[in-house]
């Protein structure tokens, strides 16, 4: 380098450190020159490395529908103080947690939800939502860009829960506001739950529209979808004893909500999930125990789709030979653009099981066995089903259902 010129380098510290460990670090560069024999040292850059163990971890598609890019969302507690984290990931050879950052305060009860744009496209932030001290709370998160005030709506002492994702688009301005999007909202308890909509732009929320959840129960799952050239469809379950209700919630600010039934079975709810492919169709899923009665009954995956137009079908049963003698405590499924699912269930022992595409059981193995932090189902290169889990102090971990690591880049 010549008198006053500079040579600059970036680079992922754990793409260095793969094993990187909260503490405080000093990173310089060592430039060799003059053909090895003599050396230049940089100024040492200092920096803090956080511990972070993810509680109510929330994941979305960087594009809306399936890809190989996502980002999370979950509550850390940093020496008794909790915070809103927010994270991007790739499910790649070579890939795991890129980027991370603090969003804001919250309470260790809160469950952050995420925005994504229209299937198939990218946006220049997220909306980051959750429910704090009686209040909705919308923050739009941009690494490396300065925060906007973060939206706050009290609920009056209503009970929520944010639908997610929540739906970033481009606001209809000439001058086109990032920080704008819809959010879907569930509000109210037995038996006055209701769908609300909001519209958000900068630092604003207006009410859209609203109404009542069939029967005024608050659903056992649901999900928002966004087609790629607009539209809103948010399937959902509703659950009791015995009896499972899959419907479709078509909704937005500029439509009215309409609610229609798709299909209903015999059964216990444990969990659901859906994806939307390239070409706009959803594909879903429900893990149940199937069946009239107890002593009959049989754990089943039934799977479903939803063409662009609103046309439902429903696939052949996958029924999963369950032979343990516990019970299920909990239960994640995820789905692929293919419509091949994977699941892990808790059972109440504290152990973890996975259930393969092919719908084998197998108890999990490495540190996520017994694990009692988040816990979720994700698709290596959209293929291959891996596990996206929370340590203790080091963030999410990436590996597959046997413990192995994720493969390297070729």
């Amino acid at each position: 380098l010549g008198p006053g010129q500079q040579s600059a380098l970036s680079f992922l510290l754990k793409g260095k450190i793969p094993d990187l460990k909260p503490g405080l670090y000093e990173i310089s560069v060592i430039y060799d020159y003059n053909q090895g024999e003599q050396t230049a040292e940089s100024s040492p850059v200092r920096l803090e490395v956080k511990p972070s163990t993810p509680h109510n971890l929330f994941l979305a598609s960087a594009l809306g529908g399936a890809s190989n890019s996502h980002y999370a969302a979950w509550i850390n507690l940093d020496k008794g103080n909790a915070q809103v984290v927010w994270g991007h990931l790739e499910l790649i050879p070579g890939g795991g947690v890129r980027t991370v950052g603090i969003v804001e305060q919250a309470s260790v009860r809160s469950e952050p939800v995420l925005s994504v744009p229209d299937n198939g496209q990218t946006a220049p932030g997220q909306w980051v939502a959750w429910v704090d001290s009686g209040q909705l709370c919308f923050h739009f998160f941009s690494p490396g860009t300065p925060a906007l005030p973060p939206i706050k709506v009290p609920l009056n002492n209503n009970e929520a829960k944010i639908v997610g994702p929540i739906h970033w688009k481009p606001s209809d301005k000439t001058a086109p506001d990032l920080a704008s999007g819809e959010a879907l909202v569930l509000l109210g308890s037995f038996p006055n739950v209701q769908f609300q909509s909001l519209l958000l732009n900068g630092s604003t929320a207006q009410s859209g529209g609203a109404a009542l959840v069939p029967g005024g129960r608050m659903p056992a799952w649901i999900q928002n979808t966004f087609l790629s050239g607009g539209g809103q469809l948010a399937p959902y379950a509703l659950a009791e004893p015995g009896k499972i209700d899959l419907a479709l919630l078509t909704w937005g600010h500029q439509n009215p909500m309409t609610s229609k039934p798709l299909c209903s079975w015999q059964g216990d709810f444990l969990a659901a999930a859906c994806v939307m492919d390239e070409t706009d169709k959803v594909h879903g899923g429900v893990l149940m125990w199937a069946g009239k009665a107890d002593d009959t009954k049989e754990l089943s995956l039934i799977p479903w789709t939803l063409a662009p137009d609103g046309r439902f079908s429903q696939g052949s049963p996958m029924k999963i030979k369950w032979e343990s003698t516990a019970t299920i405590a909990r239960a994640q499924i995820s789905v692929n653009p293919k419509g091949q699912f994977a699941a892990v269930v808790l059972k109440d022992d504290g152990a973890w099981d996975f259930i393969s595409p092919a719908g084998k059981v197998s108890p999990l193995a490495g540190e996520f066995a017994k694990t009692d932090q988040a816990l979720a189902v994700g698709f290596l290169t959209m293929i291959k089903p891996v596990l996206i889990g929370g340590t203790r102090s080091n963030g999410l971990k990436i590996t597959g259902p046997d413990g192995s690591p994720i493969p390297p880049l070729k």
